[in-house]
């Protein structure tokens, strides 16, 4: 038992020192990848589940690279079901303004901002014409708040869209 405890401690530490990436390093490098879209990847053998590899390789190459803007935002197309979004930006009108440029790239026709957010993690969830956002420390619980929001206004089959965080966390 004493030793878990130690462990977990340990553990805890390790996560609570990891220096934080540069937003706009890690974008870059995102969009140097070609893995970042808020959609479907055609290269997922570089890109991996969910972007996973590319996030690694870009978080191991922004590692110590100190960014401390946070803004983020996502942008949804609702007759497309199609998004955009952005984070570590300087400013809010700056990250909405990129998410909807993001969401166009995507094919959107109409892309609105569904959600924007400070320091923190923001999801959309939606369920035809019924699209609702929430914020969290992490991106599951702005998801699970998205998903209740859009439940609570009239949608019957709500599912998450989109969720990001202000900054890669």
């Amino acid at each position: 038992m004493k030793r878990t405890v130690q462990l977990l401690v340990l553990t805890t530490s390790l996560f609570a020192f990891t220096p934080r990436v540069d937003a706009s390093c890690y974008l870059d490098c995102m969009e140097r990848s070609g893995c970042f879209s808020g959609g479907m990847t055609t290269t997922p053998q570089l890109c991996g589940i969910n972007n996973s590899h590319a996030m690694e390789m870009c978080n191991i190459q922004c590692r110590g690279q100190v960014d401390p803007s946070s803004f983020g935002a996502i942008a949804y197309s609702r007759s497309d079901k199609l998004w955009g979004f952005t984070y570590g930006q300087p400013d809010q009108a700056t990250a909405e303004k990129l998410a909807v440029q993001y969401c166009v790239k995507q094919g959107g026709a109409k892309c609105l901002v569904a959600a924007s957010f400070h320091d923190t993690c923001g999801a959309i969830a939606a369920d035809g014409n019924v699209v609702a956002w929430g914020t969290d420390r992490t991106k599951y619980y702005a998801e699970q708040r998205a998903v209740a929001e859009c439940t609570r206004i009239g949608g019957k089959a709500c599912e998450a869209q989109a969720s990001i965080c202000s900054l890669p966390r």
